[in-house]
């Protein structure tokens, strides 16, 4: 009986051989071993992009651009203020506000507002077709529709992941040893409702290279600069 067992287990390992080496076979003469080679070789040296297209009234419109071979899922994407700086907004239209004895002004509703842009994440868990691209909306900076940014930083973080399981699985090993980044951070001056990348710190500072390297920025804030 132990040896029937065994003459059973070789031929299902001899079994599975022949198999392997069919199907092996069959991906040499159709290619399918290059194919693959090539998803997985493309998804290493592409990555999924982002890119502001324009603004669109109180809004802006981006787009997130798969350049891989495989298609991928949005695990998180986020807007938000790097940390505190002082924002610089201008008012759209004439508005009515109160003045109290010390001369300081009340915008109607209030001084205080939120940026609806941080609330953003419709993205999350949105699918991107391998080579495909994803346009989307994003919300305002400001809850108040007469109030449109002058200045401001903002850094958008994403993060996705093959949905592929296997080529998913691999990526998060090799976040585990620090072989790939764990998500995409882009930090973007704003200005005039138009979004530039920066690596500066400061709005100080990014708004001083924003005026010096892009002539075709029309800021108040370059011609105050300008004409000093």
């Amino acid at each position: 009986m132990g040896r029937d067992y065994f003459k059973r287990k070789k031929g299902l390992v001899a079994s599975l051989r022949l198999r392997w080496k069919a199907f092996a076979g069959v991906l040499i003469a159709t290619g399918g071993i290059g194919v693959a080679a090539g998803s997985v070789y493309g998804y290493f040296v592409n990555d999924v992009g982002l890119e502001y297209v324009r603004p669109y009234g109180r809004y802006y419109i981006f787009e997130l651009k798969n350049d891989t071979p495989v298609d991928q899922v949005v695990e998180s994407f986020s807007v938000r203020p790097p940390g505190s700086q002082s924002f610089i907004f201008k008012l759209t239209r004439d508005i009515y506000g109160d003045i109290d004895n010390s001369g300081e002004a009340t915008l109607p509703g209030g001084n205080i507002s939120w940026i609806p842009a941080v609330e953003f994440h419709e993205l999350d868990g949105a699918s991107l077709p391998a080579r495909g691209i994803r346009k989307f909306r994003m919300p305002p900076l400001s809850s108040r529709d007469y109030m449109q940014p002058v200045a401001a930083i903002f850094e958008i973080q994403y993060d996705v992941l093959p949905a592929n399981k296997i080529l998913s699985t691999l990526d998060k090993v090799l976040r585990m040893i620090g072989a790939r980044n764990t998500l995409t951070k882009i930090r973007y001056l704003v200005v005039d409702n138009y979004w530039y990348e920066t690596r500066s710190q400061s709005l100080g500072e990014a708004v001083r290279i924003a005026c010096r390297d892009n002539d075709s920025l029309r800021s108040d804030l370059c011609d105050r600069k300008k004409s000093e």
